[in-house]
């Protein structure tokens, strides 16, 4: 199990008694050795380390972290990072990390998810994306509430779709959806998991001409996600329905899905989508 120091901790708590770096480690250390401890949680013995906290007035363990607690509180701060669409953010992060620390397989392959989307959604690049999920695979994880497995289900799908491979992206959707069917819906980043795989099964559906299934699809998601009072996702359900009754040479239904996936497009100022619409047929 690998220790390291709050160093941020230990600055804030020394500001707060009114000492400066040098005060703090007369007789105890010099200078520098505190700019380390403070800067890069440089680690001295635990007889130091002690001196120092008494100093303080605080305990050694207010200062101290394990390894895998700093690695999951990174990670969640990732996460709200992409929540934010803050992709920089999320880059400088994770270039941050070291893999190698990772020793919870369900943070590393967190962590590999999390490097797949954003080389698949922010740096377009499609063969790092599938390298990165990929190792997320490969990843062993024995629990069954594994929504990691699901996002890395997913992410192959998108890869694939933007290769034009149908019939993988078919095959990783199907897989992913039967995962995210078997979690419970208060399980963290569930709901944008299964909004997302229902989107791309209605894409790959429309790619392979299966107009009925698209519909079926997000019809069923549509009222769940109007049940979640999500109309982001709602805009993207009625584009792909709109799509497929287009292909059903049905204008009437696919007029009216049109109409509704606009509305919904200038509510959520959604660009991706009002492109995918301008391309359907209007008459």
């Amino acid at each position: 199990m690998m220790i390291i120091i709050l160093g941020d901790q230990i600055k804030r708590y020394r500001k707060q008694y009114g000492l400066s770096q040098a005060e703090l480690a007369e007789g105890i250390c010099t200078q520098a050795t505190i700019s380390l401890i403070e800067k890069q949680n440089k680690i001295p013995n635990m007889n130091t380390l002690i001196m120092i906290c008494e100093r303080l007035g605080i305990q050694w363990t207010d200062v101290i972290v394990r390894q895998e607690a700093k690695n999951r509180r990174k990670l969640g701060e990732v996460d709200q990072a992409w929540i934010k669409d803050d992709y920089q953010t999320v880059a400088a992060q994770l270039a941050e990390m070291h893999p190698d620390h990772l020793k919870d397989p369900y943070d590393l392959r967190h962590y590999n998810v999390l490097m797949g989307f954003l080389k698949l959604q922010f740096e377009q690049d499609l063969d790092e994306g599938i390298y990165y999920l990929t190792k997320a695979q490969r990843v062993p994880i024995h629990e069954e509430t594994d929504i990691y497995g699901a996002l890395t289900l997913l992410g192959m799908a998108i890869a694939y779709y933007a290769k034009h491979h149908y019939t993988h992206a078919s095959e990783y959707i199907s897989a992913a959806r039967h995962l995210i069917d078997r979690l419970p819906e208060n399980f963290v980043a569930y709901k944008n998991a299964k909004m997302w795989i229902c989107i791309y099964q209605g894409r790959v559906l429309l790619k392979q001409n299966e107009w009925q299934a698209a519909i079926a699809v997000t019809t069923e998601m549509a009222q769940w996600m109007t049940e979640q009072s999500d109309f982001y996702a709602l805009g993207h359900l009625y584009g792909i329905q709109a799509h497929a009754w287009a292909g059903l040479a049905q204008s009437k239904q696919a007029q009216h899905c049109f109409h509704l996936a606009a509305a919904l497009s200038e509510i959520s100022a959604d660009a991706q989508l009002e492109q995918k619409l301008a391309e359907l047929p209007t008459a």
